[in-house]
C-alpha cells in the first residue's frame, strides 16, 4: 500500500456554492449520459473564470429529448458556434467542439430535497453578459458536498416522448 503525503491545514470540509449572479466559464468537459430514467442527456462541466471566482466549477444539465431541446438551444448559442437561423435544423454536431469555449452561467437559487439553499446553473449567456455576484444572498448560505442539484428528469418534469 502506498502511502500518501498531502497538507490539510486550512482545508474544510463540503462545497461552497456560487453566489446567486452569472459568471464569466469556460467549458471543461462534455459527457453524454444517461438520466435515472434512461433518457440521453449531456452534463457541461464549467470552470469559473470570473475575477474572484476562478476555479470554481459550475455544471449543466441538457436533456437531448426533443420536447425540453431549450438547454441545449441556449448552450449552442451562448457559445457562439451557432446563431438562431443554423440552430433551425436538424442538428449533427460533436460535442466536443464545444471544449475551452467561453459563456457565462447564471446561477440561482434553489432549495435542496434536505431543505439547504444552493444555487445551480438555470441559464447560458455570452460570455459578455457576465456580470458577477448579484449581491442577495442565499435565504441561508450552505456548504454541502452534493454539487449535483437533482437529477435532469426532476429538472425537466419526467418530460417523455412517447
Amino acid at each position: 500500500m502506498a502511502k500518501i503525503s498531502v497538507d490539510m491545514r486550512g482545508v474544510k470540509s463540503g462545497f461552497e456554492t456560487l453566489p446567486i449572479g452569472s459568471y464569466a466559464a469556460t467549458v471543461e468537459k462534455v459527457e453524454q449520459l444517461q438520466s435515472k430514467k434512461g433518457n440521453p442527456m449531456l452534463k457541461i462541466t464549467f470552470d469559473i473564470t470570473h475575477e474572484g471566482f476562478e476555479g470554481r466549477k459550475a455544471f449543466s444539465y441538457s436533456s437531448l429529448l426533443p420536447t425540453a431541446l431549450f438547454n441545449l438551444h441556449g448552450f449552442m448559442l451562448a457559445t457562439g458556434i451557432y446563431d438562431e437561423e443554423e440552430l433551425d435544423a436538424e442538428l449533427e454536431f460533436d460535442d466536443q467542439d464545444f471544449i475551452g469555449m467561453q459563456v457565462a452561467v447564471v446561477m440561482v437559487p434553489y432549495e435542496r430535497d434536505n431543505g439547504e439553499m444552493a444555487t445551480s446553473c438555470d441559464a447560458l449567456i455570452t460570455v459578455e453578459q457576465a456580470t458577477g455576484p448579484s449581491g442577495q444572498p442565499l435565504p441561508e448560505s450552505q456548504t454541502s458536498p452534493d454539487s449535483n442539484p437533482k437529477d435532469v428528469d426532476e429538472i425537466f418534469g419526467g418530460m417523455q416522448t412517447n
